[in-house]
């Protein structure tokens, strides 16, 4: 195990798990969203390990469509 995904930590409370994950040599994955705007290039920079790019809000489940423009937002990540 290299990393951990926490999904209901903000980038704001991660310092919190950061320390101790750290202490084991794992990374805290960020995740970027669609509504991570103006965050995503201070999340980015911080990063380790690497960056989950969430594709759609909402809930897991099926969809007969992902609106978001994929490919623009990796490019800006």
């Amino acid at each position: 195990m290299s990393g951990l995904i926490l999904p209901d930590v903000p980038y704001e409370g991660k310092e919190e798990f950061d320390v101790v994950l750290k202490k084991y040599g794992l990374n805290l994955i960020s995740m970027i969203t669609p509504t991570s705007h103006q965050r995503i290039q201070t999340i980015a920079k911080d990063a380790g390990g690497f960056i989950y790019c969430v594709s759609s809000l909402g809930v897991t489940g099926i969809r007969s469509t992902i609106t978001t423009d994929i490919s623009a937002m990796v490019h800006l990540v």
